[in-house]
């Protein structure tokens, strides 16, 4: 292994591995129990156990900084993506894609993996499965590593500004949904509902609540932009007078309050009636005296 320095007066060594590849290092290394993991350019993450000696993990791209946390090893890497590995195996467990390499070491804190990428972002993943919690745009690209501190994240951009993320106290929960779409309908037939809520603080809405009312429930995960209209599909398949009801959750976790339709699906041929066309307010009325 010859040792030699980079033009930023790091220490670099380059190396052959046991199929005589070239490769070079400047990663750090971290442990567990019974294993060692490095990252080295060209082949990617090693991981070293004393049963089967040293292994690659077959990733797609040069491996930078990486993290254990739970079992788990944390690593971004130059094809854009974080990776979760078992940190005993190096089994896969999931991914996450950004918009640039991922040269910032991740750090893990309340179940969350804080991470920059050279997309000019810091991204907040759920560390069990790997979902966007939120993002936030910076000036530069991140390429330093993320500190968590009494509950807040501080990391730095190539913009020259250091960013403060935290609980937000004087957060605001999103408005109610409006919900858009028809109000009466036929059994086995698929209508469009566009559900929007608008957040004071302009924050994005991680997920919609929807209650169909005929005992269906749909979590619609986002992060979706404020005031930024969702369609979901629904088919009724029961004739019956429904409320559908529907909340939003920012990415604070602060709830709005129910936003409210009445549909009726009263039944499965359409109605001829002139009359009843030209004055739906006497249809209304008279479905409302059927179904009581």
């Amino acid at each position: 292994m010859k040792k030699e320095r980079t033009h930023r007066n790091f220490n670099i060594y380059n190396f052959k591995d046991r199929n005589n590849t070239e490769c070079s290092l400047q990663k750090s290394s971290v442990a567990t129990e019974n294993c060692i993991w490095l990252g080295a350019n060209n082949i990617g993450l090693k991981h070293f156990t004393k049963d089967r000696g040293w292994e690659n993990i077959n990733l797609i791209n040069t491996i930078e900084e990486h993290y254990v946390a739970n079992n788990r090893i944390y690593v971004g890497s130059n094809d854009e993506y974080v990776y979760c590995l078992d940190a005993e195996t190096g089994g896969y467990i999931w991914d996450y894609k950004t918009n640039g390499g991922v040269l910032s070491s991740p750090a893990i804190a309340d179940n969350k993996v804080f991470v920059g990428s050279y997309d000019d972002n810091i991204y907040c993943l759920d560390a069990t499965t790997g979902k966007l919690i939120w993002n936030h745009p910076t000036g530069g690209y991140v390429r330093s590593s993320p500190a968590v501190c009494k509950g807040k994240v501080f990391v730095g951009s190539y913009d020259g500004i250091i960013y403060c993320f935290g609980n937000n106290d004087d957060n605001q929960p999103p408005t109610k949904p409006e919900i858009d779409g028809p109000t009466f309908g036929k059994t086995g037939k698929e209508y469009k509902y566009y559900f929007t809520s608008i957040d004071p603080d302009n924050d994005n809405i991680i997920e919609y609540i929807i209650n169909w009312g005929d005992g269906n429930v749909e979590i619609i995960s986002g992060p979706f932009s404020s005031g930024t209209p969702i369609k979901v599909n629904h088919t009724w398949t029961d004739l019956g007078s429904y409320c559908i009801k529907s909340k939003a959750i920012d990415i604070y976790g602060a709830e709005s309050n129910w936003g409210e339709l009445n549909v009726y699906i009263p039944r499965t041929r359409s109605i001829k009636n002139s009359f009843y066309l030209r004055f739906p307010f006497f249809l209304s009325v008279i479905i409302k005296l059927i179904l009581k």
